[in-house]
């Protein structure tokens, strides 16, 4: 397998090919190019919402500004929802990779849409994005052996080597569903896990 970025005509419109109808996962659309057939980029959906680490970040009083009736209920159905649109891509065997709070949106209805979706794992594609303190397990052994035990955040280097680490790793879904586990974890206790 070859890890290619999204970012070629052919790769876009491979993608393209998967079409979702949900606007709660934001596809890209098509493939843009000039008159002379160069790439220069792609269409995708106007989607509409809050980044979902204001409700991890922000403020109580900023929080409810935007979500003036936001309740432990709220918070749940958000998590729901954030599962739901997970599980969509998982069926089809395609992974988001960069998981991240602010890779997903909001809106005060609690309905919710993933974004950044030209970064996937899909097919023989591998998805080369990841966030620091999202990491797998697996990658965070690997980084203690390069970095001699320092975290990742510590590390001047350290997006080089996750970078480089994820360049050649085709993922399964304990890659996603630990990158998942964080997002809950930051929505329900308002910090990373593990922060000391």
């Amino acid at each position: 397998l070859k890890w290619v970025h999204f970012q070629t005509p052919f790769e876009i419109k491979f993608i393209c090919n998967y079409k979702f109808d949900d606007e709660g996962i934001c596809w890209p659309i098509s493939a843009v190019e000039t008159l002379d057939g160069e790439f220069v980029g792609f269409i995708m959906p106007r989607v509409e919402g809050k980044p979902l680490d204001i409700l991890a970040n922000g403020r109580k009083k900023n929080v409810y500004k935007v979500f003036p009736s936001y309740t432990r209920k709220t918070q749940i159905q958000v998590i729901i929802n954030i599962l739901q649109q997970f599980k969509k891509l998982h069926d089809l065997n395609i992974l988001v990779g960069d998981v991240k709070l602010e890779n997903i949106l909001v809106k005060p209805n609690t309905e919710v849409t993933l974004i950044d979706m030209d970064s996937i794992q899909i097919d023989k594609y591998y998805c080369g994005q990841a966030t620091p303190g999202y990491d797998s397990p697996d990658f965070l052994e690997y980084v203690s052996t390069k970095t001699k035990n320092k975290s990742i955040h510590e590390t001047r280097n350290g997006i080089r080597i996750l970078y480089f680490y994820y360049l050649k790793k085709y993922r399964d879904l304990k890659y996603e569903y630990h990158a998942l586990a964080v997002v809950i974890y930051r929505l329900l206790m308002r910090s990373f896990p593990y922060n000391s």
